[in-house]
């Protein structure tokens, strides 16, 4: 019978650094979560169960995750009091017992960094030489505040000190153990009878099981990562920050690499998750975040805002302009600047939507314009549209709390400053005059005035300058 093969998370801890009522674990890293990314790292990896171990505002951080789409299961486990990593662990047993065949990766809920492919070759080398445990480990110019690997004189893994365990010697060691491990599970969790709170954090330290396994000259294998970036735990808002950046430097670099230009990079943040056609240029100040996918030979900001399931097509331009939840524009179409496109906002092709104009709950057909000061909600605008300056849909009752369509057929023009009272339809090419406020159907081929008819009193400015003011008494 083979193996399982079983994950577990270590997302308990409070964050205290972090001062916030959200839990540590559900702090955004470029609109996902920590533990999110996390979770979604392990996608690649093919395991049986993950178990995780919650305990600070436990039945928060449950809720969030139970509503992810991953293709394993999730088991939770509370740690309550929080005793240290060691005391973690021992919280799993409840899941998964310590004579279960199973091979186990451990990491932990705040480090969303680590690549799948990090782990996927953690667990080929595990495979490979079938240790008791294999441990990562990296190199850092400043090692502070991480665990020390200690080796013996054969260069062979001994133990991990805490840095405030360390001596002044150890503390010179650039060695630390990143917190993410591959165990033989029987064999690693049947030390965990044999932990103490014998320490400077009177904690139980997963680590000793390390060192207690060292010493029973049971195989310990410390696995070379290359950069130190990937193992960035996050335990306040500046790390947060610094992990914010590391992402989006590292899509830059992705993007760069295929064929995109970027003008200043350190300008941007831009999430993992977007994607760029070649030959596209994103100018400085944009901040791109979600399912985004912007086609080929796009110009994309300066200063634009993309959050959510956004798609730009080819050859279209976006310019001081935020997008965001919902929206599709198709080719060769622009935007901006100061747009506002928002909640299902479908752009045909060619279309033009300008200065100051907001779109939520509206398709625009191919070749529709809507350049100046417009607002278009709840809205079917069709082909060839043109939407003039000032133009507003009145969509809202606010007394029955409902939300009314516009119809605004092919070939229709709407002059400026006009005002459509929904429920509403414009046939085709008909046409509105400017000023106007509609509050009923127009026919095809029509032109529809519906304002007071223009009143001049002759000489009035004059007559009215001559009268004497009357001063209040």
């Amino acid at each position: 019978m083979a193996k399982l093969r079983i994950g577990v998370v270590l997302a308990a801890g409070k964050g205290t650094r972090l001062k916030s009522d959200l839990p540590k674990v559900l702090h955004p890293v470029l609109g996902k979560s920590m533990i999110q990314r996390v979770l979604e790292s392990f996608v690649p990896l093919k395991l049986d169960q993950v178990i995780l171990v919650i305990g600070h505002q436990a039945q928060q951080v449950e809720e969030v995750i139970s509503h992810l789409n991953l293709p394993f299961s999730i088991h939770f486990v509370v740690q309550e009091p929080q005793l240290g990593t060691g005391h973690a662990m021992m919280q799993v047993l409840k899941a998964l017992p310590s004579e279960t065949q199973a091979d186990v990766l451990i990491t932990c809920g705040d480090m969303p960094l680590v690549l799948a492919e990090r782990y996927q070759e953690l667990l080929k080398l595990y495979d490979q030489k079938q240790p008791a445990v294999a441990m990562v480990t990296v190199a850092m110019s400043d090692p502070t505040g991480y665990g020390r690997v200690v080796r013996d004189q054969e260069n062979q893994f001994q133990r991990i000190v805490e840095e405030k365990d360390a001596t002044l010697e150890e503390k010179k060691i650039p060695w630390i153990n990143a917190g993410i491990y591959t165990v033989n599970w029987p064999v690693f969790s049947g030390y965990f009878a044999k932990l103490t709170q014998n320490n400077a954090q009177g904690e139980f330290y997963l680590t000793d099981v390390l060192g207690l396994l060292a010493q029973d000259k049971k195989q310990v294998i410390p696995v070379v990562w290359p950069d130190p970036d990937e193992i960035l735990g996050i335990n306040s808002r500046s790390q947060l920050s610094e992990a914010c950046g590391i992402l989006s430097r590292w899509t830059a670099k992705r993007l760069m690499d295929q064929g995109v230009s970027i003008v200043n990079p350190q300008s941007m943040t831009l999430a993992p998750e977007i994607q760029v056609g070649a030959d596209s240029v994103l100018y400085p100040g944009c901040y791109l975040e979600g399912d985004v996918v912007i086609g080929f030979h796009c110009e994309i900001g300066p200063y634009t805002t993309m959050r959510g399931e956004i798609e730009v097509s080819d050859f279209c331009r976006v310019v001081y302009s935020n997008l965001e939840r919902r929206v599709a524009i198709g080719k060769n179409s622009y935007v901006g600047p100061f747009a506002h496109l928002r909640d299902n906002a479908i752009l045909g092709e060619t279309v033009r939507v300008g200065n100051f104009v907001e779109v939520k709950e509206t398709q625009i057909g191919d070749r529709s314009n809507a350049a100046h000061l417009c607002y278009l909600g709840d809205a079917d605008v069709g082909d060839d549209v043109n939407m003039g300056a000032g133009t507003i849909v009145a969509n809202y009752d606010p007394i029955r709390d409902a939300k009314h369509r516009t119809v605004i057929e092919n070939g229709v023009k709407v002059g400026c400053n006009s005002v459509l009272i929904a429920p509403v339809t414009l046939h085709q090419r008909s046409c509105i005059a400017a000023g106007s406020v509609i509050t009923e159907d127009v026919e095809s081929g029509d032109l529809a005035i519906a304002r007071a008819r223009q009143t001049q009193i002759e000489g009035w400015v004059d007559k009215t300058s001559a009268q004497p003011v009357n001063e209040p008494s």
